[in-house]
């Protein structure tokens, strides 16, 4: 019977907190993005083997990290400010949550062991760059009361992220990195903030005494054009980046699309914030999460081919 409750705490935990219905797809895409981007300098066949899955479960068990440092850091403002999750309300203690924190931090360094010691240091930027985060870069007072400011150091997790995958797969040290792929690591920067930003912007009957959000900071018209102005700002870099490739035409056109399915849904809510349009302003920017590496990906793929691994 213990066992169960155990367990059933644990459930309601990860659907509330990390649903992995919806995460574990999203990582996947990124991860597999990221290994074909990684290999766009390169003249023979796109190759994804074991490496890659690996490396999907290695991100896993980093954002489910990323996820208990939230956390630990909120703790305090959540039981104030949003009693209705697990750990504030007592489905789960902060204690269970840590401890499962650290088997998936044990979990991370096993598999980047594995992967060489090139996926070995880029993970290592990872997770130092993981406690910046938890210790709020160590101004946590100041950076709290300014949302956008509070989140742009943040998002450049995605960047040390995509690093990893590039380590990991061409087994190559973060700092040898080709043009290319840096500039997609860098937009992967803004791509995160999109997606902050974007998941924060609300009907005005949603908003919440203080609990702060892009919406009630900017208006939803700011919040829109925020999300319109860094997807820009994202699909920049990897429209330069494939210039040497032979492929920026192509990516401008995929890029393009996807953005202006965005910026259509932006125009809509910034007009008329309703539950509706807000729910589908923040949907259109998280599938854009994954348009923006997947898109590149299938037609580098395209053109290159897909091999598996030797």
């Amino acid at each position: 019977m213990q066992e169960l409750e155990f367990g059933e705490r644990w459930r309601t935990y990860l659907r509330e907190r990390f649903p992995l219905g919806a995460h574990g797809p999203t990582i996947v895409v990124f991860t597999v993005s990221c290994a074909v981007l990684a290999q766009a300098s390169g003249t023979g066949p796109i190759v994804l083997g074991g490496r890659v899955g690996a490396a999907c479960v290695a991100l896993l068990l980093v954002f489910f990290h990323f996820r208990v440092f939230d956390e630990c850091k909120d703790a305090a403002e959540d039981a104030t400010l949003r009693p209705e999750r697990p750990i504030a309300r007592g489905v789960i203690t902060l204690n269970e949550v840590e401890r499962a924190g650290t088997l998936a931090i044990i979990g991370e360094f096993v598999l980047a062991l594995g992967l060489g010691r090139q996926a070995l240091a880029a993970w290592g930027l990872v997770f130092a760059f993981s406690i910046l985060m938890r210790k709020e870069f160590f101004v946590g007072p100041w950076l709290r009361p300014h949302l956008f400011a509070y989140a742009v150091p943040h998002t450049l997790s995605a960047s040390f992220i995509a690093l990893f995958v590039y380590s990991a797969v061409t087994e190559r040290f973060p700092w040898e990195v080709d043009r290319f792929f840096a500039l997609f690591a860098l937009s992967c920067w803004g791509l995160f903030t999109v997606f902050e930003v974007a998941r924060k912007a609300h009907a005005p009957d949603e908003e919440r005494p203080g609990v702060p959000t892009y919406s009630q900071q900017w208006g939803p018209a700011g919040a829109a054009a925020a999300t319109c102005g860094l997807i820009l700002l994202t699909a920049a870099p990897v429209i330069w980046g494939a210039v040497a490739l032979g492929l920026a035409r192509a990516f401008a056109i995929g890029l393009g699309l996807a953005a202006a399915a965005v910026a259509v849904a932006g125009i809509v809510y910034g007009m008329r914030p309703t539950r509706k349009t807000a729910k589908l302003h923040e949907a259109l920017g998280s599938l854009y999460l994954l348009l923006h590496g997947a898109i590149p990906a299938a037609i580098l793929a395209w053109t290159r081919g897909v091999a598996g691994a030797s």
